[in-house]
Formats: C-alpha cells, structure tokens, sequence
C-alpha cells in the first residue's frame, strides 16, 4: 500500500464513546470480541436525532462489530443485494464531501455534504483499529 493509501488515526473521540458508560465500546455486538486489542479492525455506527426545540439530542442506538463478524453477515446477503449497495456508494458518495474535524470526526453529510450540524437525524459510521479511528480511506 502507498504512503497515499494510508489511513490517518486518532485517538477515537468521545462523540463515538458509548452513550452510558462514556467509555469506548469494546466488545462486538455480535461475538463479544474485545475489540481494543493493537490489531483488532472493527467499525462503529452511532444514530443520532437532535430535538432542536429543547436544545437536546438522544442517540438512538449505536454498536461496535468486528470485521469477521461484519463480513459473516456481508456474506448472507444476496450478491444483488450486495451489488446494489456497493453501487449506490459508489455513486452516492462524492469524497470531497468526506470532511472531518481534527479530531477524525464526520462533520459533513458523505452523500449530500450537507453539515452535520444543520441536521436532526443522522447517522457515523467510523473504521476502527484498536483504540484507533481511521480516518482518511483510500479512496
């Protein structure tokens, strides 16, 4: 892999920490993998909905999987399945829109490159490796 293909990391920010412990989530949802290992690649996807008249936000859920436990459930799906989600990223997502704070952290819509701020749902999807965010890919 060039040196252009490398991931950045980052700590993982707090914004990806669970919701209760406030601590980094650790375990696959799935198998109950430790994922703070050196080694261990997992991902992490939080949903979040802003109540913008009370000034408050819920995370509505969030969770840790593992690459084996991700690619097992990658794998029961049907290839045209598969084909047609690969293909709506592949379209959808324009990579200048992949904008993140210093911290590695999405602050702009990757589809639409709409900020984060100005909406009320949305959802992270982070790749992690370790105590680590990734946060440039290779694209």
């Amino acid at each position: 892999m060039d040196s252009e293909n490398k991931f950045e990391r980052h700590e993982i920010p707090q914004l990806l920490y669970n919701s209760i412990s406030n601590s980094p989530i650790e375990r696959c949802i799935e198998c109950d993998k430790y994922l703070l290992e050196e080694a261990s690649d997992y991902f992490i996807e939080k949903a979040f909905k802003k109540f913008p008249e009370y000034k408050a936000s819920e995370v509505i859920f969030e969770y840790a999987i593992c690459n084996g436990c991700a690619e097992k459930m990658r794998k029961k799906m049907s290839r045209e399945s598969i084909q047609h989600l690969e293909n709506y990223f592949v379209n959808q997502i324009n990579p200048e829109n992949l904008i993140t704070n210093e911290s590695g952290v999405p602050t702009h819509c990757a589809i639409k490159g709409t900020s984060l701020d100005s909406l009320n749902e949305y959802q992270i999807i982070a790749h992690c490796t370790g105590r680590l965010i990734n946060t440039k890919w290779g694209i």
